[in-house]
Formats: C-alpha cells, sequence, structure tokens
C-alpha cells in the first residue's frame, strides 16, 4: 500500500514536471518570434508583440514637410506625395535581438528610445521640389555680379546684388540631410542655398584692376599752346579712352587702343590749333603799322601729329602728369623772327634801316624798282638774306635773241629774294626821294657804295629783310 503511494506521487511529479517542460517550450517558441514581457520602446508597450505588430504600434502618420524660403515665403509638401514615412523595424530588430527567449519568463525592464529612420521617395521628393515657384527662375530674382563702373573720371566698383534664385543641387541636398536627421521643417532662408554672384566687390582681381585704373585716370597733361589758351587731358577724358570686357564687369587699357587715342587727340588738336599766317603786322619805322604779305616766309604753328602722338603715349604710359607745349613740326613767330636783327627797306620814303636786337644800327637812303614799269617795282613781303657775295655780276633776263636785258658789276651783293637783293649801285648819282620814279632799278634795293659796305659787313644769311610801302607804285 504504502508503495503504491509512492508510485502514484512519482507518477504527479513527472506529469508536473512535462507540463511545466512543455509550457517552458512553448514559451521559448513564442517568444523567438514575440517581445518578451515588459517590452517598452519609445515610452510605448509592446509585450508580446512581434516586431511587424510592434512597428505598426510606433508609426506616427507623417502629415507635411514645411519650407520656409527668402523673403518670408513658406511652402508645403504632403508627406503622402513622396511617400515619406519613419522606418522602425532595423532599431526593433536589433532590440529583439537582443532579449533572450529562454529567459522569457523574467520579465523586461524599462524603456528602449529607437531612432527610427525617415524614409521617402528621393525621386517624387525631387519632382515636388523643383515643382515650388522658389525654385523657378521665371518667378525668382537672379543675382548680380559686382562689377566696375567709371563715375566722374574715377573707376568705381558697383557691389554684388543678392537675388533669390535657389541652388537646386544645395537646396535638394540640404531637405534630405534634414529629413534624415528627422526634422520636418527646415529653413533654406539663408545665402547658402542661393545661387551667389560669381563676382564679388571684395574680389581680389576686381580691386587691383580698379586701384590699377585709378592710377592711370590720375594722369593729366596739360598743354600751354601759342595763342595763351591750354587743353587738359584729364581723368574725364581718359576714362573715355578706356576699353571694357566683353561681359561689361571690367574695363582696362589697351596699349593698342590708347596709341589710336593718342593719334586722334594729337590729330584734333593739329585741326584745331594749326595755324600758318599768310600776312604779318609790321611796325615800320616811318608808316606805323602796317600788314604785308608772308607767303615767302612761314609764320604760324603746326603741331607734328606723329611725334605728339609717341610723347602722349608715353606720358600716359608713364603715368607722368606733365605740363608742356605740343611737339611742333614748326612754331615760328613774326616777332621772333626779328628779334635778333632785320632790314626794312620803306618804298613810300626810299629808305633803309637796319637794326640790331630792337636798335636802330644804320639807316640810308635807297632807290628801289623803277615806278613806271610794273615788272620791274621792288616786291613786298616778308623775306631774309639768302647768302652775301663779293664782286658780283648781275645779269638780267635773256631778251628774245639771248642777250641779258642788262649786266651790272656790284662789289656787295645780298640777294632776299630770287633775283631781289641789296647791292651798292655806284651808276646811280643819287638816293632817296624820287628818283626811283625816273632813275629805278630792276626791283633790287640800290645803296650808295658806303651804306652796301657798311651793311654787309654787319648782315649774315637768314637775317630778316622786310619790304613795305607797296602804295608807293601806285
Amino acid at each position: 500500500m504504502k508503495e503504491k503511494g509512492h508510485k502514484k506521487l512519482r507518477i504527479i511529479l513527472i506529469s508536473v514536471l512535462s507540463g511545466l517542460t512543455l509550457i517552458y517550450l512553448a514559451g521559448v517558441w513564442f517568444f523567438h518570434y514575440h517581445l518578451l514581457p515588459g517590452s517598452r520602446i519609445n515610452d510605448t508597450g509592446l509585450s508580446l508583440k512581434t516586431p511587424l505588430a510592434a512597428e505598426k504600434s510606433l508609426e506616427k502618420p507623417e502629415e507635411k514637410l514645411i519650407l520656409h524660403f527668402p523673403e518670408d515665403k513658406t511652402e508645403e509638401i504632403a508627406a503622402s506625395r513622396f511617400e515619406l514615412g519613419l522606418d522602425y523595424s532595423a532599431g526593433i530588430e536589433a532590440y529583439k535581438n537582443r532579449q533572450n527567449a529562454f529567459l522569457w519568463f523574467i520579465p523586461e525592464d524599462g524603456n528602449e528610445t529607437i531612432r527610427p529612420v525617415t524614409v521617402y521617395d528621393s525621386e517624387k521628393l525631387k519632382k515636388e521640389l523643383m515643382a515650388l515657384p522658389e525654385m523657378q527662375k521665371e518667378t525668382t530674382r537672379a543675382p548680380q555680379d559686382a562689377y566696375m563702373a567709371l563715375e566722374k573720371g574715377k573707376a568705381i566698383i558697383i557691389p554684388e546684388v543678392e537675388g533669390t534664385e535657389m541652388d537646386t543641387d544645395k537646396v535638394f541636398e540640404a531637405v534630405t540631410a534634414a529629413l534624415d536627421r528627422g526634422e520636418r521643417e527646415i529653413n533654406l532662408d539663408c545665402v547658402d542655398y542661393l545661387i551667389r554672384p560669381a563676382l564679388m566687390s571684395d574680389s581680389e582681381r576686381l580691386v587691383k584692376q580698379t586701384e590699377k585704373l585709378n592710377h592711370f585716370l590720375a594722369t593729366t597733361i596739360t598743354y600751354w599752346l601759342y595763342d595763351g589758351s591750354s587743353e587738359t587731358i584729364d581723368a574725364e577724358t581718359l576714362s573715355r579712352w578706356l576699353m571694357k570686357t566683353e561681359d561689361g564687369k571690367f574695363y582696362y587699357l589697351d596699349p593698342t587702343e590708347l596709341k589710336r587715342r593718342c593719334s586722334a587727340y594729337a590729330s584734333m588738336l593739329a585741326f584745331r590749333k594749326n595755324i600758318t599766317y599768310d600776312t604779318v603786322d609790321f611796325s615800320s619805322s616811318r608808316l606805323g603799322r602796317v600788314e604785308i604779305p608772308a607767303e615767302q616766309e612761314k609764320f604760324g604753328y603746326e603741331i607734328d601729329v606723329e611725334a605728339e602722338t609717341e610723347a602722349l603715349y608715353k606720358n600716359l604710359m608713364d603715368r607722368l602728369s606733365t605740363v608742356r607745349k605740343p611737339e611742333y613740326a614748326f612754331a615760328r613767330e613774326f616777332r621772333d623772327f626779328l628779334k635778333d636783327g632785320y632790314v626794312e627797306v620803306d618804298l613810300v620814303n626810299q629808305k633803309v634801316y637796319y637794326y640790331l636786337g630792337g636798335t636802330l644800327f644804320y639807316t640810308c637812303d635807297c632807290v628801289t624798282g623803277l615806278y613806271t614799269e610794273s615788272g620791274r617795282h621792288t616786291p613786298v613781303g616778308v623775306y631774309e638774306v639768302q647768302y652775301k657775295g663779293r664782286e658780283v655780276d648781275l645779269r638780267g633776263r635773256p631778251d628774245e635773241n639771248g642777250v641779258p636785258m642788262y649786266q651790272s658789276h656790284v662789289a656787295f651783293w645780298m640777294p632776299f629774294y630770287g633775283g631781289y637783293g641789296l647791292h651798292d649801285a655806284t651808276w646811280q648819282s643819287s638816293f632817296g626821294g624820287e628818283r626811283y620814279k625816273t632813275h629805278g632799278s630792276h626791283g633790287c634795293v640800290n645803296l650808295d657804295y658806303a651804306s652796301a659796305e657798311r651793311i654787309y659787313y654787319n648782315i649774315s644769311a637768314g637775317t630778316p629783310v622786310i619790304v613795305v610801302g607797296e602804295e608807293a607804285y601806285r
């Protein structure tokens, strides 16, 4: 009886242990696929849930993406338009893998924080972004580059102007990075996302070129001209001589163009200021102020365009400000022509005056061209002694037989215009008065021997000879 009771007890114990083993094994199998009791993720109880069920419990519906653009503009994109959502699967799987199904009977303690992975359709997102008005060139303002300008003869920098045109690549990168961080409201109101001006006002190239040109524009060339006036090439003029790049952002100095401008300026100055005097005013010893022709001697000013072009070009390339006279091909004033001395032949009064340095050195009577024959008149005008000769035979033009119309021997010969000259005339019995009207020369200025000798030895080639008194032959 006692043995029977022990046997019954063993059977009960074996049954209980078998049941418990089955329950344990069933639990191990169950929790191999389910979360343990007490499981809690992101403050959400997930006991006994499969990972898939747990993920659904954690999911929160995404509503929209909010974007802030420059100029206080805001756009919203519904989450559904690019399939925006959160993926907890990796975190739940990792959490599940850390649990021990064989210890399923020991509940989990604490809360697990899992950061979900943001998921979305990248192509759809890009399409939505590109469709926003703030991303369209037509509805945004393009940036403006800084550039160089000329103002009142000075090179200045006009600063760049920021636009509202967005850099689509940078915007897309910024939005995707923010979404991946879990952000749903993104601020794009920053120059980092704009298409920036390509040329900024602090650009080294722009600053240096501006400084270089201002150094050039600070050059001034002032011309003092014969008539007392002046002409100045200043910054306003020089600024018009600069070239501009094709993109319109830079001015620069082109040597070839500068040479052309210098030539054009020299030509213009010559056109405006060149002058040749056909007649000159002369203060006669006895006739007062008279106007006489000056065709035989060139008086006036003529700028040497080629030489002035080179001089001006060098001044400007050397940045040399200066005050100077133009380069003249010739510059000759009648007063300067007379300053060292001259001979005046007065046809009316039949006088010769020889001045040296503004002082009367010698005067005498003379006989000029015959009054009654126009071909023998002494020509009025401005001349100079061509050369001097001693013991010269003077011959007139040949007649129809080839015989000279006259032949005279003179001791002192001082020609001043073709065959006209000053010389001694020993055949003349007197000089001065009205003798020229009846015993005039063939156009030369006849002098007595002593006067001719005196003048000859004190005169030189190049000495001016001024013949006045045309009215003597009227």
